[in-house]
């Protein structure tokens, strides 16, 4: 039985875009630490002096990675039977949960053979925490309960904590208070110190808690298994948000399963499904999740001049008015997989009904859209308009991009030669046009007034989709390509999960902050440089600042 529960952070890291302002630690990027060949790591625990330790299940092994070190060492633990959580004290004592013996053990520094800790009657033990005093909490899954064991008591208590169903993780923040993920309920609870009534913190949207951690600041982070997600509680926050990361998930019972913070606010995850370790290290933003609820699967993206931001999912349209915190539904009606977006200067709105193989307008203040006198669209997927009001499509199936100039019914096939399955089009101001050519996995260029294209200087692309160019010139571009899928080894992936931006007059790409994306599939970057992204098998739209965005 595989029971996985997270650790607290060390002792040392224990010192003392919501509207009261929460100080939330936010995290930039992400590396993946030097643990090869693990199996399933679960616990996971970092040391006053920056040492990493994790312990692999199904290998039965408790590994230490040194500070700067490349290669683990093996712990001196011997007989173990799917070490579980992991802890480590002030003094370097290691604290180690043996779920299959049932055991809970101690490892002296220096010393070679672990000592058995009183614990009697446990039943598949989890998580581990270490408090302030030295007391030390384990979750007993299976006895759905937690123990403490205070320092130099014989026998452990039993907390109080009523309705509590298969605890995984556990944690303690500096003032004493207790943090358990309750599985069996799916909802995270707060013991505050000194008081025996748990109150429900909100996680609303964590399906499956495993491990939990507290910084210093009292930011509350949390392993969501199943959704392979890792959330962040902001101390004086009243909603969880998810942090970025980009990992190769294998599916099944795996993801991330225990989270700890060290002393220099990096988080360290275990993710059991790939045998990886990963760091999220301190960035200077955090990405948001904008409030498009209820999203399926998002895909085309376009922000307005006044900062309006249309969404299409297969059916439906939505519309983020700035300062918003609720979309509305633009009214589309009829409409059989909505691709790509556009928006003009008199706010009239373009969607591509893909499956309906049509062009739809929406003017402002209509009831109804109407069908714009595009002919012969196989599958309409990429759309653009520019400041003339012409508006381009790039139909898949066809191998062609498609102009409708303003104010006439016929349409004209742009000189674009050798397409595969263009994607998506964008025009920027001057009227150069940009393509995506999906199947040739390379981004184009057609200046106005020119016959001959151009092909960008992006760099190993697997699969471009989205493409959008900002008021300096700069062409974003995502990528879902999966480099991780043959590989045998933990591997980071990108399925859909980077944003490649080409500055003007750029030879090099970079890639920006965002992680965690599983294909994306709209992209768009406002007046002020922020840029959205649609990470549509994950449901949601992010929002990266215009300050992260730029070089």
């Amino acid at each position: 039985m595989l029971v996985v529960g997270a650790v607290m952070a060390s002792i040392a890291a224990l010192i003392g875009h919501q509207a009261s302002k929460p100080r939330a630690v936010s995290y930039a990027s992400q590396v993946l630490l030097p643990f090869i060949d693990l199996a399933i790591p679960t616990g996971i625990a970092v040391d006053s002096a920056s040492n990493t330790y994790v312990t692999d299940y199904s290998k039965h092994q408790v590994w230490k990675l040194a500070k700067g070190a490349t290669v683990p060492t093996l712990m001196p633990f011997t007989g173990l039977n799917n070490p579980n959580g992991v802890a480590v004290d002030p003094a370097g004592n290691l604290y180690l949960t043996d779920e299959g013996n049932n055991r809970v053990l101690k490892l002296a520094p220096g010393q070679n053979t672990p000592t058995t800790l009183p614990f009697t009657g446990l039943n598949h033990p989890g998580a581990l925490a270490l408090d302030p005093r030295g007391n030390l909490y384990v979750a007993d899954f299976s006895n759905s309960r937690v123990l403490e064991l205070a320092t130099g008591a014989n026998a452990p208590t039993v907390l109080s904590i009523p309705g509590l169903k298969h605890p995984q993780g556990v944690a303690v923040d500096g003032a004493g208070s207790l943090y358990v993920t309750d599985r069996g309920n799916t909802r995270v609870l707060k013991l505050t110190a000194g008081s025996s009534t748990p109150i429900v913190l909100p996680f609303p949207e964590v399906t499956d808690p495993h491990g939990v951690t507290v910084d210093g600041r009292g930011n509350v982070y949390v392993a969501d298994t199943r959704g392979q997600r890792v959330w962040m509680l902001a101390a004086g926050s009243d909603a969880a948000t998810v942090l970025p990361r980009r990992t190769k998930l294998g599916g099944g019972p795996g993801g991330p399963f225990a989270v700890t913070v060290d002393a220099a606010g990096s988080l360290d995850v275990t993710d059991a499904s790939n045998g990886g370790v990963y760091q999220l290290e301190p960035g200077a933003q955090h990405l948001t999740v904008l409030p498009f609820s209820n999203v399926a699967s998002p895909n085309g993206l376009a922000v307005s001049s006044g900062g309006d931001l249309y969404l299409t999912d297969d059916r439906h349209v939505s519309k983020l008015t700035a300062g918003a915190s609720a979309p509305t539904v633009v009214p589309f009606t009829g409409m059989n997989i909505g691709e790509g977006v556009a928006v003009d200067q008199a706010g009239s709105v373009y969607v591509a009904d893909q499956n309906n193989h049509r062009v739809l307008m929406l003017e402002p203040g209509a009831e109804n859209p109407k069908a714009l006198p595009f002919t012969d669209l196989e599958r309409p997927e990429g759309l653009a308009v520019d400041t003339a009001g012409n508006v381009y499509v790039a139909d898949f199936d066809k191998n062609e991009v498609l102009k409708l100039a303003a104010g006439t019914t016929k349409q004209a096939v742009l000189p674009f030669t050798g397409l595969d399955r263009p994607k998506r089009v964008v025009v920027d101001t001057n009227g150069t046009v940009y393509v995506t050519d999906y199947g040739n996995k390379r981004v184009l260029k057609l200046v106005a007034g020119e016959g001959n294209q151009s092909v960008l200087p992006f760099t190993g692309l697997g699969d471009p989709d989205a493409v959008a160019v900002d008021a300096d010139g700069s062409i974003y571009v995502t990528d879902y390509h999966d480099p991780c899928a043959a590989s045998k080894r933990p591997c980071f992936s990108t399925e859909g999960g980077r944003v490649l931006k080409l500055a003007a007059g750029a030879n090099a790409q970079t890639v920006l902050p965002l992680h965690g994306l599983s294909r994306s599939w709209g992209i768009a970057v406002d007046g002020d440089f922020n840029v959205y992204v649609a990470d549509s098998i994950n449901g949601r739209v992010l929002e990266l600042p215009a300050k992260r965005s730029q070089p």
